[in-house]
């Protein structure tokens, strides 16, 4: 048995793994965050808004991200530019909860910092483990 197409065989099969659950994952969060924003402002103890405009906005970003993830786990490597992207998303949602949690946000820290930072280390997991993966089916995680 080829060891190299074996590889790249189970890197799919882990890859697609992971993407299926980040679908469904963050197609459920961003429904939660478009269709119950006022909830959603309660639960993370966000400042209420009157018209939560702001956590909508997140909300789509995430649905977003649901459909690059779901293209990704139909054909990879059909749809590599997907992957890619869903990088680039998880990096650029990490940077951007990094400086929310600790330059932006009132002190002191509450539950919605930690949220924060626990999403900061999810996506930069996140990102790292679906650049492995692309690695080991000889795709490129990005294009330079």
């Amino acid at each position: 048995m080829d060891t190299g197409n074996e590889k790249k065989r189970v890197a799919r099969k882990y890859l697609r793994l992971l993407l299926g659950a980040l679908v469904l994952w963050d197609l459920g969060i961003g429904i939660y965050a478009v269709f119950l924003a006022k909830h959603f402002q309660e639960f993370i103890l966000f400042t209420p808004r009157v018209e939560p405009l702001f956590i909508r906005g997140v909300g789509m970003y995430w649905l977003f991200a649901a459909y690059l993830q779901f293209l990704g786990f139909r054909n990879p490597e059909k749809n590599v530019v997907a992957v890619q992207l869903s990088i680039i998303f998880r990096l650029s949602a990490a940077v951007i909860d990094f400086i929310e949690a600790f330059f932006l946000l009132e002190r002191p820290f509450y539950f919605f910092h930690y949220l924060l930072m626990l999403f900061v280390l999810m996506n930069c997991l996140i990102a790292y483990l679906t650049a492995r993966c692309l690695r080991k089916m000889d795709l490129k995680w990005i294009e330079l």
